[in-house]
């Protein structure tokens, strides 16, 4: 098990170095095209989200008074079947 964990820190570190290359590569390119902007920097980075999580949705007063009074007709409706099985035993 210690050779795997060496091996996957020798791998992420080959990475880390490979990337370091690459990145160094493509700013050169960059660079003779005339352009200004680092790679780096228009890059995103992995750790930072990409997108903004939204806001907690919320429902008005009257949608909620909806959902309540349709959620309680459901309610009655077991309940009504219930009582009307129980009757007829």
């Amino acid at each position: 098990m210690k050779s795997d964990i060496q091996k996957f820190l020798a791998l992420k570190i080959a990475l880390v170095n490979e990337k370091a290359k690459l990145e160094a590569r493509l700013a050169e390119i960059s660079k003779a095209l005339g352009g200004a902007a680092s790679v780096a920097a228009s890059a995103p980075s992995p750790a930072a989200p990409t997108t903004t999580t939204p806001g907690k949705r919320t429902f008005s007063a009257a949608t909620k008074a909806k959902m309540r009074a349709a959620q309680k007709a459901r309610w009655a409706a077991i309940k009504a079947k219930k009582t009307a099985k129980a009757d007829s035993k």
